[in-house]
């Protein structure tokens, strides 16, 4: 009764909030009554993997276009981007080729540029010499043009190599098992991996395959496998365990004011390195539990797709709250040298950020609340900070300017060393430039050729996302940082 009271209220909301449908479709979601968007290259008919001719329903580049791959790399590497500025040639026809007859299965994988969901499960599970970057690229990408629950589907399907007409048990057995081994060793990567993929009904589903085929067919060895990999994340105490982060130094002593207790404590009060600190800590946070299926189909600009980007929004949100904060803290002195001071102290805490501690995320939010045009023509306020603060505000513009797509940060950015928090913008900025630029399918099949542009960069998100920063928390600082923005500018 609550949620139908809940569906009626959002479906009477007043159409000029903007979010009323965007609340309503995600409640819908949660309850299952409201089908997500058709992910591109889903076949309208399914087709078992061992149906399926092996010749056609796959497509790899020739010569002409690993040439412009080639030119667009060196293109990009002159701009200082982190992935190719210019999408690969889709307009050469490429050659339809069937999967034996390439040359080998490093080629095979590296100018693999369309395929039919079957064929790219048969690439991910083949008898012999497997690829680790396409099995990456194919786990952190798959979701984008199917579900889960459709992919452990194929995974069985190609588990249950079926014996043909005149061949032996022992002929058989030579081209089974070691699919059926790759296949259990995919299923265990997906679990180590991606193990926010797995809801209950598809543990259920993988228990039932573990139980029903497995054990049945005495494959022991493949059991424990599995078991082992789901068991490992089914403990929460373990998993719980894994998450601590463990660092082989101290943390350097906090600088906290004297009045750290004082229930007036004014973020005025604090060190301007500490405060640093203290927002790199909450930035990491918050950008570190971003997972990579929320970064596909521009889920975080769609209204009917941002409940699968949580994360991604929270790391929006955070960036627009810190500049509203920055922003408000100066326009709300009245007097022009404590504007100065205010302005001068914002300045120091973004030079500290980039330079010292590779936060350039919060970095570029704090200038952006510079940048606001209610604080951008304060001019005697500039003219009145001191010299050398004036000096690194410029310093600052020039390495975090968007020209040139961001040469300089993205130069900055490829000489830091972790731990680091870029500037999320940047990638939005790229993903939707592939997913505008490139088509979902091509000739009728899934395009993986943009898959690999899309793994490029959420493989650099993540990145950054596994050295975290060896700081203390001080809480008093930080409880005055995680909501920083009150009242209006």
């Amino acid at each position: 009764i609550r949620d139908t009271e809940k569906i009626w209220e959002l479906t009477l909301a007043d159409e000029r909030y903007r979010d009323s449908q965007q609340a309503l479709e995600e409640h819908l979601c949660d309850l299952g009554l409201l089908k997500d968007e058709l992910m591109g290259g889903d076949a309208p008919e399914d087709v078992n993997i061992y149906d399926e001719p092996d010749s056609g329903n796959i497509i790899f580049s020739d010569a002409k276009d690993e040439k412009n791959d080639e030119k667009d790399k060196e293109k990009s590497a002159g701009n200082m981007s982190p992935l190719p500025l210019q999408p690969p040639s889709l307009i050469s026809q490429p050659s339809t080729t069937n999967l034996l007859q390439a040359s080998s299965p490093e080629d095979r994988i590296r100018s693999l540029k369309a395929a039919s969901i079957n064929k790219l499960v048969v690439m991910l599970t083949p008898e012999k010499n497997h690829d680790m970057e396409y099995l990456k690229t194919f786990l952190l990408t798959y979701q984008s043009f199917t579900t889960p629950e459709k992919l452990l589907q194929k995974l069985i399907q190609r588990y249950h190599v079926p014996q043909k007409e005149g061949m032996t048990e022992e002929e058989w057995k030579k081209i089974s098992l070691p699919i059926q081994l790759r296949v259990v060793n995919v299923i265990k990567t997906w679990i180590k991996d991606y193990w926010t993929d797995f809801n209950d009904k598809l543990v259920a589903n993988l228990k039932a395959f573990i139980d029903n085929t497995l054990r049945v067919d005495n494959n022991m060895q493949l059991v424990k496998t599995l078991t082992q990999a789901l068991n490992n994340k089914l403990k929460p105490e373990e998993d719980e365990e894994n998450k601590k982060r463990t660092f082989n130094e101290p943390p350097p002593e906090p600088k906290v004011p004297k009045s750290i207790f004082s229930p007036t404590l004014d973020i005025d009060e604090v060190d301007e390195e500490e405060t640093a600190r203290q927002l790199t800590l909450i930035d990491f946070e918050v950008y570190s539990s971003i997972k990579p299926s929320e970064l596909l189909n521009q889920s975080w600009n769609k209204p009917k797709l941002k409940h699968r980007s949580p994360n991604v929004l929270r790391t929006i949100a955070r960036f627009n709250e810190v500049s509203v904060w920055v922003a408000n803290v100066i326009l709300r002195e009245e007097k022009i040298r404590e504007r100065a001071r205010k302005y001068a102290k914002f300045v120091k805490i973004a030079d500290i950020l980039m330079r010292s501690l590779n936060n350039f995320n919060t970095s570029m939010a704090i200038l952006a609340g510079l940048n606001t045009s209610s604080v951008h023509r304060l001019k005697f306020t500039r003219e009145e900070m001191p010299r050398h603060t004036q000096q690194i505000l410029q310093d600052l513009q020039t390495q975090l300017s968007s020209n040139q797509a961001y040469k300089e940060y993205r130069l900055l950015l490829s000489r830091a060393n972790p731990p680091c928090i870029p500037y999320l913008g940047v990638y939005l900025t790229d993903l939707t430039f592939i997913e505008d630029g490139n088509p979902d399918l091509y000739q009728g099949l899934i395009n993986f050729a943009k898959r690999k542009l899309v793994y490029n960069v959420i493989a650099q998100v993540k990145q950054y996302q596994q050295t975290a920063y060896n700081l203390q928390p001080v809480y008093q600082i930080a409880m005055l940082l995680w909501k920083p923005y009150k009242g209006p500018v």
